[in-house]
C-alpha cells in the first residue's frame, strides 16, 4: 500500500478519536453551567464530574480484558466501539433535553430533571473515556509494524479534537437559524456534536478492516484444543496458521507495549 494511502487510512481510522474528543471537551465544558442552572450546588457539581473518571478507573481494565478475549466475527474491538459509541450518543441526546424527558413522565419533578441531567453527564464522561481503550487497541492490532506512526496520529487527532471541542461552546450559536429552529444555544450545540460524532463513528467503522476471529468449531474454547484461525484483512490466515493478534488492551493500559 502506498505511503499516502496508508496515512490517509490512518486519518480515517482516527476520525472517531477526534470526534470523541470533540464531544467530551465540548460536552463536559458545557455541563457545569447546566448543572448549576438546574440547581445543583457547586460542591456536588464537582462530585458529579468525578463520577465518570472513577467508574472508568474501575471498568476500563475489565472492558479491555473482555475485548482481548472477544471472538466476534465482527472483530475484537468494534463491538465494544459500537456499544460505547451508543452510550455517548445517548448522553448527547439526554443532556440538552433532561427537562423534557423528566416532564414526559407522569411523576416528573425538578429532582427527576436533575437526576436525568446528572445521568447524562456521567454517561458521557464514562463512555467517552472508556471508548479510547478499544480505539488504541484497534490501532495496535492493525499497525503492529508502524505503531509509532499510528499513535502519533492518534495523539494529533486527540489534540485537534480538544481544540475544536473547547472552541465550540465559546461560539455564540443563539443567533443562528439552527438555534432558532431547535430552541436555544444548548440544543444547537449538542445537535452539532451529535452530527460530528455520528459522522466520525461511521467513517472509522468503514475504514477499519479489523481481522475477524473465527472459532475452530464446537469444541473451541477453554481446554477445547481446537485451533482458532484469524482472518487477516486481505483474506486468508495469518502466516504460520497462528493467531496474529495485536497487543492486548490490558497491556496498553499498563504501558507494557
Amino acid at each position: 500500500m502506498p505511503g499516502w494511502r496508508s496515512r490517509w487510512r490512518l486519518v480515517l481510522l482516527n476520525a472517531l478519536t477526534c470526534g470523541l474528543e470533540i464531544c467530551l471537551a465540548a460536552g463536559i465544558t458545557y455541563a457545569p453551567p447546566m448543572l448549576l442552572e438546574a440547581g445543583v450546588q457547586e460542591r456536588y457539581m464537582t462530585m458529579v464530574l468525578g463520577v465518570g473518571p472513577v467508574l472508568g478507573l474501575l471498568f476500563i481494565p475489565l472492558i479491555g480484558s473482555a475485548s482481548d478475549q472477544c471472538n466476534s466475527s465482527y472483530g475484537r474491538r468494534r463491538p465494544f466501539l459500537w456499544l460505547l459509541s451508543l452510550g455517548v450518543l445517548l448522553a448527547l441526546l439526554i443532556i440538552p433535553h433532561a427537562d423534557l424527558l423528566a416532564a414526559r413522565l407522569a411523576w416528573g419533578s425538578h429532582n427527576l430533571q436533575v437526576g436525568v441531567l446528572i445521568f447524562g453527564v456521567v454517561l458521557l464522561d464514562f463512555c467517552g473515556q472508556v471508548c479510547f481503550t478499544p480505539l488504541e487497541a484497534l490501532l495496535s492490532d492493525l499497525y503492529r509494524d508502524q505503531e509509532d506512526l499510528a499513535f502519533s496520529m492518534f495523539s494529533f487527532m486527540v489534540s485537534l479534537g480538544g481544540c475544536v471541542g473547547y472552541l465550540l461552546p465559546a461560539l455564540d450559536w443563539s443567533r443562528g437559524l439552527l438555534s432558532v429552529y431547535l430552541g436555544g444555544q444548548a440544543d444547537c450545540l449538542f445537535a452539532i456534536l451529535i452530527l460530528i460524532f455520528v459522522c466520525s463513528v461511521l467513517v472509522t467503522m468503514k475504514a477499519s478492516e479489523e481481522p475477524a476471529c473465527v472459532g475452530g468449531g464446537a469444541g473451541a474454547g477453554a481446554g477445547g484444543g481446537a485451533a482458532e484461525g484469524l482472518l487477516v484483512a486481505g483474506g486468508g490466515r495469518a502466516p504460520g496458521g497462528g493467531a496474529s493478534r495485536g497487543a492486548p488492551a490490558v497491556l496498553l493500559l499498563r504501558g507494557e507495549v
